[in-house]
């Protein structure tokens, strides 16, 4: 930014043989910008926004929005796959406390 600030003073003041080798310093360190930025965080930019641009024209964003309907749509008493899990042990309680009803029903 000085630089480009210090080539355009010099410009203005007619100092041409002082601006020319200060305006082709600040091109090189803009080079050097646009080649370091992919490697830098600022590379942040420009990949995320590709990755949102991507996701809305894809019809990806869409996808989520639905999946994530479908998730709250189950209401407050659904709950998650993780919470209504059963261990092992409480499985094989009830897979045999059912087989035992079925049993007690068919003898009767």
């Amino acid at each position: 930014m000085v630089s480009g600030i210090l080539a355009e003073v010099t410009r203005l003041a007619d100092i041409a043989t002082l601006a020319y080798p200060i305006y082709f310093i600040h091109l090189v360190f803009v080079f050097s910008l646009f080649v370091y930025l992919p490697y830098s965080k600022l590379a942040h930019l420009f990949y995320r926004s590709a990755a949102l641009c991507f996701n809305k024209y894809s019809g990806r964003e869409v996808q989520q929005a639905a999946q994530q309907e479908v998730q709250l749509g189950a209401g407050p008493e659904a709950s998650s796959e993780a919470e209504t899990s059963q261990t092992g042990t409480e499985a094989s309680e009830a897979e045999t406390e059912q087989g035992e009803t079925e049993q007690e029903s068919k003898q009767e």
